[in-house]
């Protein structure tokens, strides 16, 4: 839509926005509202500058940090079995060793 003096309001809004993410306009209108649509994002997912991404960081330090201790949880588990097997198994050997001589 071209109006206001064969101005487009519409590119120069996008050309503003470039302007303002250190971007270039291209030919491809297609092209140039990627490279803001992109450029957001990037921002969006920063966590120096977005909260949701450091919640996001911090969610996922915990739920790694909590899937670490049930691993450890579970590690002591069965290394308790395995003691418990070891015992049982030299106890058995010490009385067959008695009972053979």
């Amino acid at each position: 839509m071209v109006g206001n003096n064969g101005k487009n309001p519409w590119r120069d809004a996008v050309d503003d926005m470039l302007v303002t993410c250190h971007e270039v306009a291209s030919d491809d209108p297609r092209e140039s509202i990627n490279r803001l649509i992109n450029w957001h994002v990037t921002v969006s997912l920063d966590p120096a500058v977005s909260s949701a991404a450091q919640e996001l960081i911090a969610r996922g330090r915990e739920e790694a940090l909590n899937e670490s201790i049930k691993m450890l949880e579970e590690l002591h588990e069965r290394r308790k079995h395995m003691d418990n097997y070891a015992s049982y198994f030299a106890n058995l050997l010490r009385d067959r060793k008695k009972n053979a001589g």
